[in-house]
């Protein structure tokens, strides 16, 4: 049975086409999960309804409407703020990073990537893998496959390197797909944790991050794609 849609479910969709028209008008914004895509993504403001808390996992406080983005994440115990966000052609996605740290240089990037122009977490995730190996990024290593990934590398800017480790999970359900993703800095005194050719020391970081985190990747997709 088709639900009908609540009052206040009606009044933010409208807020929306207004909101996308004036996205179409905004300069061009990174793409989440840290690769830039061929299109150019336009700048999006935040939407509303949704709200995240999590320790191992996360639960939904408000929503409507079918599958939406995050309005905000809780992780570990610690609160992140909005670093970015974005909509295009049916993609749209948002970063969370910790409160008083730069999107670019941030301990922890949290991303969320919504499309309705994907059938399932495979082809979402095999889109953001082209993404990403289109990218800048000095990729070090990679293990993807299916509907998830690792990848470790780094970004850099003008005066800073961030090394990196990212896990990103993939699903699709209510004719959406979602990828939800965890980049944390490597923090090591001697520099690389690995060797850059040594792939059983970065798999073995791989699958120590994974048992930390796929429960909150798996949490955070299913509550997106979820009325």
């Amino acid at each position: 049975m088709r639900r009908r849609p609540h009052r206040h479910c009606a009044i933010a969709e409208r807020g929306n086409d207004r909101r996308d028209r004036r996205a179409a008008a905004a300069g061009p914004g990174p793409l989440v999960l840290g690769s830039p895509p061929e299109t150019p993504m336009r700048r999006a403001r935040p939407t509303r309804g949704w709200r995240w808390a999590s320790a191992a996992t996360l639960s939904l406080l408000t929503g409507c409407g079918g599958p939406a983005l995050p309005k905000g994440v809780t992780l570990d115990g610690a609160t992140l703020q909005k670093a970015t966000d974005w909509s295009a052609a049916g993609i749209s996605g948002v970063v969370f990073i910790p409160a008083g740290e730069q999107f670019g240089t941030a301990s922890l990037q949290v991303g969320v990537l919504l499309s309705e122009k994907h059938a399932s977490g495979q082809a979402l995730s095999a889109w953001v893998m082209e993404q990403y190996r289109k990218s800048p990024t000095l990729q070090l290593y990679e293990n993807a496959g299916g509907d998830e990934a690792c990848k470790a590398g780094a970004t850099s800017t003008d005066t800073t390197v961030r090394p990196f480790l990212a896990l990103h999970l993939c699903r699709g359900g209510n004719a959406h797909a979602a990828c939800a993703e965890v980049d944390e800095k490597l923090v090591d005194p001697s520099g690389s944790p690995c060797p850059i050719d040594d792939d059983d020391c970065w798999q073995k970081l791989c699958d120590a991050r994974w048992a930390d985190r796929r429960a909150t990747l798996e949490a955070i997709v299913d509550q997106v794609l979820a009325y």
